[in-house]
């Protein structure tokens, strides 16, 4: 991506500006910036400096077999976006997204989120846990989740902690990537599959010499 302003660039590329939803934005905030008077040199050397936060396509570990990346997404609109930059990065791997879209004040338009989910190549989801509560998200809407994205065409699996990580069958020994998506509470969840994932998709350490 490059900033171009009357015909003419204003800066070096951003070059680590590559799925589309995030040059999308990254024009968005040019724009404004230009609108509020910013020089457009400093705005091309902020974005060719940009980095994402934590949990924004956040990359935890990458080896030949196993590509780990977590992400926040809170809606299947942004997860939707998230699968479609995920497939531009990494087009060769299987993409499983790892999702915990619950909460505590209300439950979860299910249709939407498997509908969201339906472009992943395996999808697990994890279980509602503590959000089931009064008012919140119901006990099985795990179970459900996971029935309507398989209507969708999608494997999809319902994964407790410390349980195995299905993929379908002749998947497994192919290069994986795994995105764990979902609510902040989910944090403490989501690392421990982190660790476990990398136990069973990532390359085996190199033989002591």
């Amino acid at each position: 991506m490059r900033a171009v302003r009357r015909g003419r660039g204003t800066g070096p590329p951003a070059e680590g500006l590559r799925p589309r939803h995030l040059v999308t934005a990254a024009a968005c905030g040019l724009v404004t910036a230009l609108h509020l008077g910013i020089a457009p040199a400093d705005s091309a050397e902020a974005l060719a400096a940009f980095r994402l936060p934590r949990r924004r396509m956040s990359t935890m570990h990458h080896d030949d077999r196993l590509v780990l990346v977590d992400d926040n997404a809170r809606q299947p609109g942004q997860v939707a976006a998230l699968l479609q930059a995920l497939r531009q990065a990494h087009p060769d791997r299987h993409l499983v997204i790892a999702v915990a879209p619950w909460g505590r004040k209300y439950q979860r338009d299910l249709a939407a989120w498997a509908l969201g989910l339906s472009e992943a190549d395996t999808v697990w989801v994890l279980p509602v846990g503590d959000a089931a509560v009064p008012g919140g998200e119901a006990p099985d809407a795990d179970v459900r989740l996971a029935e309507l994205i398989r209507l969708e065409g999608t494997p999809a699996y319902t994964v407790h902690p410390g349980d195995e990580l299905p993929l379908p069958d002749g998947r497994r020994a192919g290069p994986v990537l795994v995105a764990t998506v979902g609510y902040d509470a989910s944090l403490e969840t989501f690392s421990a599959l982190h660790d476990q994932a990398v136990r069973v998709f990532g390359a085996e350490p190199a033989p002591a010499t």
